[in-house]
Order: structure tokens, then sequence, then C-alpha cells
């Protein structure tokens, strides 16, 4: 009723002029200036016509929506309200406050397409090789950019293929040395440049070209197949060109973490066939999976959000975004069949984007493998309950987190806090040193709060691990040095 207020107000103040006009078009019976006379006017048919006119002798114009929003502002109850309260009222189309599109467009200028060419070795039954070629796609977001080069983030698995070295085998000169494309065959495109058809196979049979042009320039940088992560470089004219457009922007990050409930959406390459945008909410704002790797034959855990977001094939490495804009998470996994054998639909996964930024600063900051301090210690976690943080306003899930074990020291694989920690130390909080400044300070709240934040470590912090040993609260520190570092 109100959108169509809004419009009848409009349409009366055209109605008003449309009659006049109308009126003096009717000649038949009567001008127009007789029906004024009729209805009072006083004066002479040059001073009607004058009357007609504008103060700046033009023609009486429709009133602007100032004018309209002042005009309502005047009814009884509308004082105090905002412009956007009057549009939300009356506008003629739909006013959807949940709608976003303009961060969406914002989003999709940080979000990237990545095809790789994958040389895979097949052994024959009697020796030998066979070597053939084939593309795969997923998704990737432009974490951050310089005057011509940037970085981009995306999955270890998009990068990777196990077959690539044939299960270690045999190494091609087509690969980085680990399965992973090599820097030729790999094909970053920004939103609106790719389609499923933009590559085409080389004549020299070393992997495929960029049919289009529009491709830019990307060097693998390092990565992790146990955090699925994986770093790229991009550079070259098409970046320029792009970041001065501004079609290339760096995704802004959440720093509050999520909500389950909260309205999400992801960006990504499904299927290969370019940028699409899916749209759902946070089912889990925290859990654990545990699958096989990328190399299909390592098992491993990851720390990750639920969404019932559509994700499909192709949206891997893509952004996973909150109605702000900000990007929460990296999408990496789906659930499709139940341990019955069920089809499962609108489980999907993304690693949240905390716990990926530690990672991508680690392997930029290491020159390519991420690495963090080595305690020689396991954790466990008790189970999870509900805590109300009146900070955030939310609902978060809080875990116990306890050393499991200690390898003591003078043992093969003994770490750092051999002579530290002790079994059933609980894990409280972490904080970071770095000459005089206080770089992190995190409140454990889940095992992945402990393991992650140690990813911020660097070779000459002081490390402080604050534990509850009993009813004694006792902080250990640590001084890191790069031996004490090791691949996470």
């Amino acid at each position: 009723m109100k959108k169509r207020t809004f419009k009848t107000l409009i349409c009366a103040a055209l109605a008003g002029i449309s009659v006049l006009g109308f009126s003096a078009c009717n000649l038949e019976a009567q001008t127009a200036y007789d029906v004024a006379v009729k209805n009072g006017f006083v004066g002479t048919e040059q001073e009607w016509l004058k009357s007609l006119q504008g103060s700046n002798g033009k023609d009486g114009e429709s009133p602007t929506i100032e004018e309209i929003f002042a005009s309502w502002k005047q009814q009884p109850g509308n004082e105090n309200k905002s412009f956007d309260e009057f549009l939300k009222a009356y506008l003629t189309v739909d006013y959807n406050e949940g709608n976003n599109t303009k961060q969406i467009a914002e989003n999709l200028t940080s979000s990237v397409s990545i095809y790789c060419g994958i040389c895979t070795a097949t052994e024959y039954r009697f020796g030998g090789y066979r070597y053939e070629w084939g593309v795969s796609a997923g998704s990737g977001v432009i974490y951050s950019l310089n005057d011509g080069y940037g970085y981009v983030i995306t999955n270890y698995h998009v990068l990777y293929s196990a077959s690539a070295r044939n299960g270690d085998k045999v190494a091609t000169r087509y690969d980085n040395g680990e399965g992973l494309a090599d820097n030729s065959n790999i094909f970053v495109y920004l939103y609106g440049s790719a389609s499923s058809n933009i590559l085409s196979q080389s004549q020299d049979g070393t992997g495929y070209t960029d049919a289009s042009g529009t491709a830019l320039k990307a060097e693998y940088v390092g990565g992790s197949m146990s955090y699925d992560v994986a770093v790229l470089k991009i550079y070259g004219d098409n970046l320029t060109a792009a970041q001065e457009a501004k079609t290339a922007t760096a995704a802004k990050t959440a720093t509050n973490g999520v909500t389950v409930g909260e309205k999400v959406y992801a960006i990504g390459n499904p299927s290969g066939n370019g940028i699409s945008v899916s749209q759902g909410v946070v089912s889990v704002e925290s859990e654990y999976i545990t699958m096989t790797a990328a190399d299909d034959k390592t098992t491993t855990t990851f720390h990750v959000l639920r969404t019932d977001t559509a994700i499909n094939p192709g949206n891997s490495g893509g952004g996973l975004y909150n109605a702000q804009g900000n990007l929460v998470g990296i999408v990496n996994a789906k659930t499709t069949t139940s341990s019955s054998g069920t089809s499962v639909e609108n489980m999907g996964y993304a690693l949240p984007i905390a716990d990926v930024k530690a990672v991508a600063d680690n392997i930029i900051d290491n020159g390519g493998a991420p690495k963090k301090p080595y305690f020689g210690i396991t954790t466990t976690s008790e189970t999870a309950h509900s805590e109300w943080n009146e900070v955030g306003d939310k609902l978060i899930l809080k875990e116990t987190v306890k050393v499991y074990s200690v390898t003591a020291e003078g043992e093969q694989n003994s770490g750092i806090g051999a002579t530290k920690f002790r079994a059933g130390d609980e894990i409280c909080a972490i904080s970071i040193r770095r000459g005089s400044e206080e770089v992190l300070k995190v409140t454990v709240n889940t095992r992945a709060d402990f393991t992650n934040s140690l990813l911020h470590v660097r070779a000459g912090d002081t490390l402080f691990v604050l534990i509850k040993r009993g009813n004694e609260s006792i902080t250990l520190s640590f001084e890191i040095t790069q031996k004490n570092l090791s691949i996470a």
C-alpha cells in the first residue's frame, strides 16, 4: 500500500497539471480561461496565462523528490524520520533491506576464477608412462594489492592433482615438483573476463594458453595441504589496468567471526562456468571435519564453518561473505552423501577467514611453507558449551582446550614445551610480543584458536601461553628462534 501511495502522490501532482492541459485543448464547449473565471479567477486572459508560468518564466515543473520528502515529513509522526525511511515507505520499486547488491558488486571485483592445466601420468602395465593434459577449475579471492602486483588466496587442492606425479612415482617438467600446476599453466581471471572455453591447448604440447589475452600473470607462492590454503602472486599489465579502473580490489575481511543464522553469500566459479553468486546462512559457526586431503591418501582435519549456501565443484577457493560485504571464509568442501549412503543437500563448508589469514600471512612471510613453534604436545578439547558474548552481542561456542600428552625432553620429536607443559594443563590464552609491541592477544575458546594463533609467531618473538594447572594460573614464556619453528 505504501508503495502505491508514493506512486499516487506523484501521479496526483502530474494529474493536476494534465487537467489544465487537457482543459486547454477542449475547444468545443468553452475555453480554459472561461473555466478559470467560473472557478473564481479575477483578471484578464493574459494575466491568467501569466499565472500558469513559473517564477523564472518557465512552464510549471513536476515536484522534485526532495520537495515530496519535505511535504511527507510534515505529516504527523513523520517529523523525525529519515530520507531512507521515506524511501522504504513510498518508493515505487521494491525496497529490500536485505538486498546487498552494492556490497556484492564490490566483492565481485575481489573475486577471481582460476583454471589450471594439469599433466597427469598413468603408468603402463609393462613400463613407461602415458601423459595426458586436463583443466581443473576453481576460485580465489584477492587478498592484497600493491603497486602492480597482489596476492590471491585459494585452496591448495585447486592447484594440486594427486595424479600429476602418479603418486610420487614420476615427476614431469609440467608441475612445480609437488603435484601442483606449473606457473605457466595457472590462469587467473577477474570477474567478467573468463568463460569455460577460454583456454586452448598449446601447439608444443606443454599445456594451455590463454585464448582471450585477459588472464593475469600468476606465480605459486606457497601453500599447505594440511590447511588447504595456497597463495598466488598476480601481476602484469592486465592487473595494473584493472587496478586503475577499480575492477580489481582487495577483499575486506571480517574481524568478528560469524553467528549462526547470519546471512552469507558465496562467490565462486561453479562448474568452471565463470563467477556467480549464491546465498544462504551460517548453519554452524565452528566445527571440525575429517576427510582425505588433496593427495587422496592423507587423512586430515579442518576447522570450518558450515553453510547451506549452494556450493558446487569450482566454488573451491572462493569467498564466503557476510551481509556487510566482509570476507568471513574460503569455501573448500561440501557433504554430498551421509555415512549410510543417503544423499545430503545444503551442507557446505568454508575455512574461517581468521584461520586463512594466519596461514596466508605465514606463507608470504616464510617464502612458501607455513611455519609455527613446535611444542611437542598434543591437545584435546572437551565438550563445547554455548556462552553469550556481551561485547559481540551473540551466542558463541566455547571449548575447554587441554594438553593431552607431552613428548619428554630427550625423546625423538620432543619440542620446546617438553619441560614446561604437563598433561592436563588447560590452555586459556596466547599472546605474542615482537620487540616492545604486543602483536597478538587471543583468548582460547577453541582448539583452532590455539593452533592457529601459533601461525602468527615469527623468529625473534616472545610467546606467552596462559595455562590453568589445577587451581593455579601460570604463564609460560618461550623465546622463539628459527630453530624452534617447524613446517606447520
